[in-house]
């Protein structure tokens, strides 16, 4: 197996090739960015020289065939995207990177007859209005952003292409993802509100009383490389879910730790996207464990103090 990671440099792609290289697996890094970028948070300069990293732009079809080709590559994870609010303000170019990167995946892996390709959906294929209960897998898609609907478009092309050529893919739909090697985006507001006390500083957030369905780094790392590692599954796409709680709910479990933690919160709510029920996923690979929300501020606050102190050392 020789795995090629799309967006390999950002926060997903970094922890999804630091477990890769735990097992031993041979990967190849791809990204505009390979290592100016989350990767240098996450990984180690040791860790870091285990991967072969090519700059590259999942737009440029030729580049991303060449790749495939001189490395041999068996699987894809495709991880490179555009963040929602970039998408926003961007349509055209958020298409080019969404939807002309998706298919330049999905037909690379049809001429060199790729073994499966896992890419990150996202659970924003559904309205970010929606305030019922969690999704169903095949719940109608009701995107409300530019961002939502590159993606739900990719499901679909997806479809086309197993239905037409037997391409195997397994689109994850992430949601609120949190951990170290969060750097920017909307949802980045999970991470600060540990990583901040965690350094000393203060975290001002308005929209105190959103309902946020938590989805630990790791965990989603591992669901990726598990999603990768199984034989076909019978659904195309899934719903991934982590642990549902409020922002001041989160705040509380960091002050346990950080008494000292200045949290400014207002009385607001924010809905990025909606809660997903992941009971198929849980079915079909078999996975139903995840951190705690309270292990993984534990672990997030000791990563971002470490990491301080050797910058600072």
């Amino acid at each position: 197996m020789r795995v090629l990671v799309t967006g390999g440099g950002g926060f997903i792609g970094s922890h999804v090739l630091k477990e890769l290289i735990k097992k031993e697996i041979s990967v190849v890094s791809f990204d505009i960015s390979p290592i100016e970028n989350a990767i240098s948070e996450v990984m180690t300069k040791q860790e870091i020289s285990k991967i072969k990293c090519v700059v590259g732009d999942i737009c440029d079809f030729p580049s991303l065939c060449r790749v495939i080709q001189e490395n041999q590559i068996t699987h894809i994870i495709h991880l490179a995207s555009m963040l929602i609010d970039a998408a926003s303000k961007n349509p055209y170019r958020a298409s080019e990177i969404m939807n002309g990167g998706m298919l330049n995946v999905l037909e690379a892996a049809r001429i060199f007859k790729l073994e499966k390709i896992v890419w990150a959906s996202s659970m924003s294929v559904f309205s970010s209005d929606y305030e019922g209960e969690p999704l169903s897998n095949d719940a109608l898609h009701t995107p409300n952003t530019v961002y939502g609907t590159c993606k739900s478009w990719a499901e679909k092309i997806a479809e086309h292409y197993f239905k037409e050529w037997g391409i195997d893919s397994v689109g994850l739909r992430y949601g609120i993802v949190y951990g170290v090697g969060r750097l920017r985006g909307p949802s980045s507001f999970a991470t600060n509100l540990i990583r901040q006390p965690a350094l000393g500083k203060p975290f001002l957030f308005e929209y105190g009383e959103s309902v946020v369905d938590w989805q630990y780094i790791d965990d989603i790392a591992n669901i990726t490389i598990s999603a990768l590692l199984a034989d076909s599954l019978p659904e195309r796409s899934y719903n991934v879910g982590g642990e549902e709680a409020t922002v001041r709910e989160v705040a509380k479990i960091v002050k346990e730790y950080i008494p000292e933690a200045e949290i400014d919160l207002g009385d607001q709510s924010l809905r990025i996207v909606p809660t997903g029920d992941s009971s198929a996923l849980t079915r079909d690979l078999g996975m139903n464990d995840h951190t705690s929300i309270r292990v993984a501020v534990k672990n997030i606050i000791a990563a971002c103090r470490e990491s301080s102190r050797i910058v600072n050392s």
